[in-house]
């Protein structure tokens, strides 16, 4: 696959734009958003299309027959679990778009970060190889970091983590 070179520049201007306007998102989700563990988002249930026509098609048929419906079931607080989960439904068809725009652009625009200080650095070990004076420490210094770089993406590769998602990076802890 190719990556088109990225040659762009975002303002300090527009970059805190776009940041606090991610804020207020994050201050209007508050009162209502919950944090999951990781095991939680492994085991628990997921309300998926499929999954969401049940529930609904559900909900209906509760509605009209409820002599089907168990006792501890209160229909009020499922048919306003159904409407919020519709409504955060719609608010993420709006902004996964957006996340996997500024996600590719991230990507896109480390690679080129990446291939081009690859370059250098395999132009410091010619360097070095040809007893260039001062090249041998800064060989040493980046061997350091590009091994401790290759390691930490070899082991999120294997364990299917993504140390360097920030976005999910920057959600609450508590």
């Amino acid at each position: 696959m190719s990556v088109k070179k990225i040659y762009n520049r975002m303002s300090v201007e527009n970059k805190d734009e776009i940041v606090g306007k991610v804020r207020e998102i994050d201050t209007l989700v508050d009162p209502f958003a919950v944090n999951l563990s990781p095991d939680d988002r492994r085991t628990i249930p997921k309300l998926g299309i499929k999954s969401l026509g049940f529930a609904d098609i559900t909900m209906g048929f509760a509605k009209s027959n409820p002599q089907f419906i168990p006792n501890y079931q209160d229909v009020d607080v499922l048919t306003a679990n159904m409407e919020f989960v519709k409504q955060l439904q719609q608010v993420l068809e709006v902004l996964e778009p957006v996340y996997e725009k500024i996600k590719d652009t991230y990507m896109a625009a480390g690679a080129d970060v990446y291939l081009a200080t690859r370059v250098i650095y395999d132009s410091v070990k010619a360097a070095a190889k040809q007893g260039v004076p001062g090249s041998d420490v800064i060989v040493k210094e980046l061997g350091k970091l590009y091994k401790r770089s290759r390691a930490t993406v070899k082991s999120n590769e294997e364990t299917g983590n993504n140390t360097n998602d920030t976005a999910k990076a920057g959600k609450k802890n508590g």
